[in-house]
């Protein structure tokens, strides 16, 4: 069995979904952004954009609940993956961590969908179908 299939049955009895591996999403996103992967444990982001000399940590789910963020990480984009598998698409939302900062400086809780539904950032809609 397949992982979209078996994504898709877990969804429809409404249990928790399967977690795409973080490997396979820090690929993906270098994929399709041109990002370098770092496989060093030394640093604590996954991706290096060195056209705009940025360190990106990277998030996935195919759901937002539960997707908190600490501010403590070492990062200055933190890119969260909304995967879409019955649609064969991914969302992929860049939020610079000023914004973050600004939710942590308010006493907030980080939670990305509450960033993401106020109105900060716009998805980048990818057809995996296309990318891979």
């Amino acid at each position: 069995m397949n992982w979209k299939s078996l994504n898709n049955k877990l969804n429809d009895i409404s249990a928790r979904t399967i977690t795409i591996p973080n490997e396979i999403v820090e690929e993906l996103y270098c994929i399709i952004t041109g990002c370098i992967q770092i496989n060093d444990r030394n640093h604590t982001f996954d991706c290096y954009d060195v056209k705009k000399n940025k360190k990106i940590e990277i998030k996935s789910s195919t759901k937002f609940t539960n997707i908190l963020i600490k501010d403590i990480m070492d990062f200055d984009i933190l890119v969260f993956m909304l995967f879409n598998p019955k649609e064969d698409i991914v969302q992929i939302y860049s939020i610079e961590k000023k914004i973050i900062r600004e939710f942590v400086n308010n006493g907030r809780r980080v939670n990305i969908e509450n960033i993401i539904n106020r109105g900060f950032i716009e998805p980048k809609v990818v057809n995996l179908l296309e990318v891979l």
